[in-house]
């Protein structure tokens, strides 16, 4: 079964828009992310930002813990760029 049209087209724009988050946070000083101690704070912001329905933050801090989750179970799969 292909997906509905349109799927991808919506996945892109959310990464763009994730991305543009990202950028602005990182102007502001924000770094860190893929560091092991920052994974309880990463967790924290998650559901605070999921209870206030930061869809954008929501999806960029999941992507956070996926990618550190990922390569804690296969470090030899790195996603991260390095």
């Amino acid at each position: 079964m292909s997906p509905e049209p349109g799927l991808y087209s919506m996945i892109d724009n959310y990464c763009e828009a994730i991305k543009l988050r990202l950028k602005e946070q990182e102007r502001r000083g924000y770094y860190g992310w893929n560091e092991s101690h920052m994974q309880g704070p990463i967790e924290q912001k998650l559901l605070k930002n999921f209870r206030q329905k930061d869809w954008i933050d929501v999806g960029a801090l999941a992507a956070m813990r996926w990618d550190f989750a990922n390569n804690q179970l296969n470090p030899s799969a790195k996603s991260t760029p390095g």
